[in-house]
């Protein structure tokens, strides 16, 4: 019997679009993944996860990100799991979800 190998991977969070005072952004990742934590990195947020590379992106992953007084919409959302609060460089405090339908 094979060991599953998991790897900490780090993915970029970028081409948000915004709906309902929203954004979102959609990633790709295996079917068995971890999500660990969202920072700033280099002025841009990275999202990291432990996934196993040897399965295939077929996972759609869905992060949410709003800021501190920001009204937003998550009733679409079964599940809303939050990921980690991050003070910016921007001098905003944003908050990132998981999103599931």
């Amino acid at each position: 019997m094979s060991k599953q190998r998991r790897v900490i991977y780090k993915y970029e969070l970028f081409l948000w679009e915004y709906h309902d005072g929203l954004a979102t952004a959609v990633l790709n990742l295996p079917k068995t993944y971890n999500l660990l934590t969202v920072q700033e990195q280099k002025s841009k947020f990275i999202l990291w996860a432990i996934i196993d590379p040897s399965h295939d992106l077929d996972t759609e992953v869905k992060i949410a990100r709003c800021y501190t007084g920001s009204a937003m919409e998550f009733e679409q959302f079964s599940i809303l799991l939050h990921l980690s609060t991050v003070q910016a460089s921007d001098g905003l405090v944003y908050h990132f979800f998981e999103l599931m339908d």
